[in-house]
């Protein structure tokens, strides 16, 4: 069950870059292209250590901009790079700017098999602290893979990727990018990678987020990390849905109570479960309340604070007269 979870999740994601095929165009109507997300570049990225990835870059500020920004990188770049900003912006002014990276294999083609499975498989490799003999198992069932396949135990290489060569090329090729000032987002196995370097790596980003984090998922090795985890400055969301997937309605809810039981006083930590969601559907609703718990609000806006209060005034003198009609 965790497995077809994990990867319908990821597939999901994955498959909604597709675009269908399309019949000839009616003469008034003429194609502009592909739609676009403004401010945002994409990378094919060679790894030195663990392969090539699909970068996708987004900046939800003001080209400029003066100020810094803080980077925000997201696994599964399809489509979280481009949910992750459109939430930022329509955050009501509780979210500041930032520039959000997204981590991806690319492979969103339906009819590029090849590039599906590349995706499928190079998650768990990646994402997962170590070899799980169960959940390979059950994929290679699920996917018909070779049964040779191993998956897991790539986490501390994908993680030493992102710190060492991912991050310096974003602060060389993004002036605005304050790589001091960091968070991790991640949902099903990403965030099982989320909550890995949360324990083992605190210092490697400021702030994290685990959107239904697959801890069913090499389970001890993960309650082993946290309790050696000490004291850390670090801000953290955790969020599931109500009907998630059971092992994971079993496993999370136990590992964040025993967080809490642990004196941290430099962690700031919410645990928000969401009510009628699943594995699936929970990732677009837990996004806007995981970034607001993480981030402070910004300073605010002269010009946002002018036309608000004379919106309030413009209100207030419509009630009146309305009033005075009755």
């Amino acid at each position: 069950m965790k497995v077809m979870a994990c990867t319908l999740a990821c597939g999901a994601i994955l498959l909604s870059a597709c675009a269908p095929r399309s019949a000839a165009l009616p003469s008034e109507v003429t194609s502009l292209g592909a739609v676009t997300t403004a401010n945002s570049e994409r990378y094919r990225f060679e790894s030195r250590s663990i392969g090539a990835f699909q970068i996708d870059v987004v900046n939800t500020g003001t080209a400029a901009a003066e100020k810094s920004l803080p980077v925000v990188f997201v696994t599964d770049a399809d489509p979280l790079t481009t949910l992750v900003p459109a939430v930022a912006n329509w955050g009501g002014g509780a979210i500041p700017p930032m520039i959000v990276v997204g981590i991806g294999y690319g492979g969103g083609d339906v009819n590029d098999r090849e590039g599906f499975l590349n995706a499928v498989t190079r998650r768990p490799a990646d994402f997962m602290p170590e070899f799980d003999q169960a959940y390979t198992d059950d994929l290679i069932r699920f996917l018909d893979l070779p049964g040779d396949t191993r998956l897991g135990g790539g986490a501390d290489k994908f993680l030493a990727f992102v710190d060492n060569e991912l991050k310096p090329f974003i602060a060389s090729r993004y002036p605005q990018a304050n790589i001091e000032d960091t968070a991790l987002v991640g949902v099903s196995l990403g965030g099982l990678f989320t909550m890995h370097v949360f324990f083992t790596s605190p210092g490697s980003f400021d702030r994290y987020i685990a959107i239904s984090p697959a801890v069913d998922v090499n389970t001890d090795r993960i309650f082993r990390e946290e309790s050696e985890l000490g004291d850390v400055n670090a801000r953290l969301f955790v969020g599931m849905a109500e009907h998630d997937v059971p092992t994971t309605v079993a496993a999370l809810p136990r590992l964040y109570a025993r967080m809490a039981a642990h004196r941290r006083p430099g962690l700031r930590s919410t645990f928000q479960v969401f009510p009628g969601e699943t594995h699936q559907s929970v990732m677009p609703v837990a996004i806007l309340p995981a970034l607001r718990a993480v981030f402070d609000p910004p300073p605010g806006d002269p010009v946002n604070d002018t036309f608000m209060e004379k919106s309030r005034k413009d209100a207030e003198a419509l009630a009146r007269k309305l009033d005075g009609a009755g």
